[in-house]
């Protein structure tokens, strides 16, 4: 695992900062001990803070990631569902031409993870039909339409623009934590790594190789040892247990010491933003988890990390699993 990734970048710094404030109290005032451009201790918790800031920043950006994929659900939901039954409904009248031609005109093929665009075609065809309806004066005809609890076509209307905004605004939300991700992974390989990596080679040109100081120094790069090989990923939402359900081939490198799920709340894998959901024993094959897939039409991506006794890490494929609705419908 690379100690400067964005998940351990924090805590390694800390340590080069320890290991720095020990050198400099050791060598004393008259011996000063900076980097190059007079960049000493100070400085390097400046840009340790500046990390942290950075990382805090990126947390509430994936929180209101989070927050708009949930308020899009929630409408996709609501618009879809409300679809089903103005179909259902109008399959009731059919005998009056009205809604004879909705019924035509519906379309038949949308499901709760139908695209948005998708939605939203089918949604006019709708609010059009449900025009008609409402435009016809007829003793066998409600007027005006609602379908249960009161909706009206004007309710609908608001709901299916609001859904159409929700999506824009997962589409923004998005960008947002794709730009603090780059931000700070530029900040890691431009500013912090060169200067930890300077560090070291400070130290270790002052210091013999056995000195405390030397054996002591924080990595900032993966020990030596062999990578292990990927294992396969395979599993899905198991509908009955509700949750989702991993397994994957074993890992037959000599060193393996544990597996780790980790996920990323999108429909991509970022191996810098991931989070870890479980360290597991290197003999457990399987694992269930609802992370990140407590709301329908939630989607999280997993992969599993075949980790050795030296910390060298390989990822397996990544695997998509989406939480369906309670009871997928079609229009």
């Amino acid at each position: 695992m690379d100690p400067l990734s964005m998940r351990n970048c924090g805590s390694t710094m800390t340590k080069i900062i320890g290991s720095m404030a020990t050198v400099i109290d050791a060598r004393g005032a008259a011996k000063p001990f900076v980097l190059q451009d007079d960049y000493g201790l100070p400085e390097l918790t400046a840009t340790r803070d500046a990390f942290e800031a950075m990382s805090a920043d990126h947390a509430v950006l994936t929180s209101a990631l989070r927050q708009a994929n949930g308020a899009r659900n929630q409408l996709r939901h609501e618009v879809v569902g409300w679809m089903f039954e103005f179909s259902q409904r109008a399959r009731g009248f059919k005998q009056h031409p009205v809604f004879a031609q909705a019924c035509e005109a519906l379309r038949t093929d949308i499901k709760y993870s139908s695209s948005l665009d998708k939605i939203d075609e089918a949604a006019a065809v709708a609010i059009q039909e449900w025009q008609k309806i409402d435009d016809v004066v007829a003793p066998a005809i409600p007027h005006p339409f609602l379908l249960s609890n009161g909706v009206t076509r004007e309710q609908f209307t608001t709901a299916v623009g609001a859904l159409k905004a929700s999506g824009v605004a997962v589409i923004m939300a998005q960008g947002a934590v794709r730009d603090s991700a780059a931000t700070r992974r530029k900040f890691v390989n431009e500013t912090i790594r060169p200067r930890a990596v300077e560090y070291r080679k400070l130290v270790k040109a002052l210091y013999p190789s056995n000195h405390i100081f030397v054996v002591n120094l924080p990595r900032v790069y993966p020990p030596a040892g062999s990578t292990p090989d990927a294992v396969t990923l395979r599993g899905g939402w198991d509908v009955t247990g509700q949750i989702a359900a991993l397994s994957w081939t074993a890992c037959k490198h000599a060193d393996l010491q544990a597996y780790e799920i980790r996920v990323c709340l999108d429909t991509t894998y970022n191996a810098e933003e991931d989070e870890v959901v479980a360290r597991v024993s290197k003999e457990t094959l399987h694992y269930t988890t609802a992370y990140g897939l407590a709301d329908h039409e939630d989607r999280a991506v997993f992969r599993i990390y075949a980790i050795t006794k030296t910390g060298r890490e390989r990822g397996s494929n990544s695997l998509l699993v989406i939480r369906p609705m309670a009871l997928p419908v079609a229009v």
